[in-house]
């Protein structure tokens, strides 16, 4: 039985422990891949914490071939001095470095400036409202390439320990050994043998400038989830021929941006779900084989390299959540992790709209160095009242610092217990799990009640008193049929049967989904013209699978005001569960005169930016 914290060997380099950060993008870089010191600090973060090989994230071989503009570059020799500087820091902290090498190929929301290129001009679901990408010819074939070997033999002159061709994703080289993507006639396309012959001649390219002086690895999506695409038993194929061209370790991962939930999955998905294929491969190849994968957890962490489903856990997401987890699980404090809960807001969804990394439950990542915090020198007795993501932040931070911190509230969690009952969702209840330890661990005091005014905590003597207690809702006019929140349905299930939800937001759609569960009649009435905006690429799609299945009616570009607008479309209904109208909690100033107000109780806000708005509540009354 393998330990995770015991050396593994990958052709000639050595590593310190069987735990690597996965090639995940970040957004901390300038536009133009310009390496900046966040970018840095954050990475020096998790290879002090116990982090054994860091790859540093995808890096573009050229500039067709950039999914975001923050992306690293190592086509620009401009770009060099930033990346050099990043693996010496790393290596300074006792941790190896790896660069990812790809091309975006098809799966780029491009503009005018060029058209992408594919093996076909097929496109992916996410552009398919954009002009089809152009069929590569000989000498596009022949330019990557030799964008490839450059790209190499810059990185072994940067100092990077291990050189990784991506293969995954519905990125290009994947996209020509998926038959979903490649339609080619020629020697690239067709049988399995064509397909795979590109890609391997990349791979071959990358081992021949490597010359054995570090060890070259594939990352390969095994299994796309994809109707007509790569299929696990063709991909144990491609394995055996990676093996055999040279590549030293293998990377296992799945999906592209047709099955995206399956490339960076969402908590629908099963934790670990991809060391069963891991597994399978370890028994057919002689390589080492590293795993992705929602490995959110200490327990789950440990079990993929005891139970020997892999030699090496690539963590992504885990690490943005919590840069100390491998740490912590080092030092067997297994319940001060931060655990990542696969929700992909702060991370998936703003990479996507090309803005940087950020986890809605630690407003500390991308932010090592800068917020930081610092003891005080004089520590007060501070009152927080309320217990969700604002109030628990607040807490921490406070008695982080060395503050005497109480908090008041009937329950921890805020609405995160609401969003953690529904199918598939229990993951939301990690943060209340740690965030209970976190009270017990820091002695933050909980008193287990409501408070509606200052003058209930007159007998405490608090210098400074928090008020994070959250918004509150307008609700629609209404006399006949009863209305309640979305997150009061799902904590006390409605007794009636024929039930309208009136807002078509995630919230609204979590409630109906649950409630139809329950085999209760419900109808949602949307204003937009479409239900779920702003939900996840990596949530929509099974969202609305759902609906569909549960026989949820969709009412869409339908304004609710008042019962009548819902009474007009379904007469027999019975409640009303209503999840739009959340404002600033306009009950609060008058009874908490001198407080300080934080997170949603000010306006109505999302979890990333309560958290956020802690953080300047706890800076501000430190420095003021």
């Amino acid at each position: 039985m393998a330990d995770l914290f015991s050396e593994i060997q990958i052709g000639n380099l050595t590593l310190k422990n069987r735990v690597a950060f996965a090639p995940i993008e970040n957004g901390y870089a300038n536009a133009g891949g310009l390496i900046t010191e966040r970018l840095i600090r954050f990475f020096e973060k998790c290879a002090e914490n116990e982090c054994g090989l860091v790859f540093t994230g995808s890096v573009a071989v050229d500039f067709d071939g950039k999914g975001v503009p923050s992306q690293l570059e190592i086509f620009d020799e401009t770009r060099l001095p930033g990346l050099r500087e990043l693996v010496e820091r790393l290596h300074k902290k006792g941790c190896k470095a790896a660069t990812q090498l790809y091309h975006a190929g098809r799966q780029i929301g491009h503009d005018n400036l060029f058209t992408p290129i594919a093996p076909s001009p097929v496109n992916c679901k996410l552009f398919e409202n954009l002009a089809p990408p152009k069929e590569m010819d000989k000498a596009d074939l022949e330019r990557i390439r030799e964008k490839f070997r450059i790209s190499t033999k810059r990185a072994l002159d940067m100092g990077f320990d291990l050189i990784e061709i991506h293969f995954a994703h519905g990125y290009l080289l994947h996209s020509f050994l998926s038959p979903y993507s490649n339609q080619r006639m020629d020697e690239y396309g067709g049988s399995p043998e064509n397909r795979m012959r590109y890609p391997l001649e990349i791979l071959k390219t990358v081992i021949e400038e490597v010359n054995g002086k570090v060890p070259v690895g594939v990352r390969l999506s095994v299994e796309e989830y994809l109707e007509g695409g790569l299929g696990f038993e063709e991909a144990i194929d491609i394995c055996k021929a990676v093996q055999a061209a040279g590549a030293d370790v293998l990377s296992v991962s799945a999906g592209s941006y047709d099955s995206m939930e399956y490339m960076i999955q969402p908590m629908h998905v099963p934790a670990g779900f991809l060391r069963g294929y891991a597994r399978k491969l370890k028994e057919k190849l002689s390589i080492p084989v590293m795993v992705a994968g929602r490995l959110n957890t200490a327990e789950l962490i440990r079990d993929v390299i005891e139970k020997d489903d892999a030699d090496i856990v690539a963590v992504g997401r885990g690490f943005i959540a919590d840069p100390e987890i491998i740490r912590k699980i080092k030092e067997n404090r297994d319940e001060e992790i931060r655990c990542c809960t696969g929700c992909n807001q702060g991370c998936l969804g703003r990479i996507f709209i090309c803005k940087d990394v950020k986890c809605i439950f630690n407003p500390q990542t991308g932010f090592e160095g800068i917020r930081e915090i610092e003891k005080a020198e004089n520590s007060k007795k501070i009152g927080i009242i309320g217990a969700g993501i604002a109030g628990l932040n607040l807490a921490r931070f406070l008695a982080e610092a060395g503050h005497e911190v109480t908090i008041f509230d009937e329950h921890i969690g805020g609405k995160l217990r609401a969003m953690s009952v529904p199918r598939d969702r229990e993951n939301f209840a990690l943060p209340i799990l740690e965030g209970k330890q976190m009270l017990k661990r820091l002695h933050v005091k909980w008193i287990q009640k409501k408070v509606s005014s200052g003058k209930e905590l007159e007998e405490y003597g608090f210098e400074q008193v928090f008020v994070a207690t959250g918004s509150m809702q307008d609700k629609i006019k209404a006399e006949k049929v009863p209305v309640v929140e979305a997150s009061e349905a799902l904590l006390a299930i409605p007794a009636e049967n024929r039930i309208a939800v009136a807002g078509g937001g995630y919230i609204g759609l979590e409630a109906a989904r649950h409630l139809a569960m329950l085999h209760k009649d419900v109808t949602v009435f949307e204003e937009s013209e479409t239900i779920g905006l702003g939900v996840g690429d990596t949530v929509i799609n099974r969202m609305k699978e759902e609906i569909d299945t549960l026989g949820i009616k969709i009412y869409t570009n339908h304004r609710i005001d008042s019962e009548k607008d819902i009474l007009k479309v379904c007469p027999d209904t019975e409640v009303i569960v209503q999840s739009f109208g959340y404002v600033k909690n306009r009950t609060m100033p008058e009874a908490f005169e001198k407080a300080v107000f934080v997170g949603s109780v000010k306006e109505a806000m999302s979890i990333l930016e309560c958290s956020e708005d802690a953080w300047k509540a706890y800076e501000t009354y430190e420095k003021g």
